[in-house]
């Protein structure tokens, strides 16, 4: 068994014009931020969940 751990402690999914502001007040009180993925309208037959070089960091 394989855990999805890249060591994000905490995940924040706001609206594409909150993020800068989030950024800032978590920033502000000393928080390291990644902006680590996006929410997208699905079209066509697209999977639900796409990860990017997913097979790169396990090794598949």
């Amino acid at each position: 068994n394989r855990t999805f751990n890249c060591g994000i402690g905490m995940v924040c999914v706001v609206a594409r014009d909150q993020v800068a502001p989030l950024r800032r007040i978590l920033e502000s009180h000393g928080e390291q931020v990644f902006e680590i993925g996006r929410v997208v309208a699905l079209s066509g037959t697209e999977p639900a969940v796409h990860i990017d070089n997913a097979e790169a960091p396990w090794g598949n």
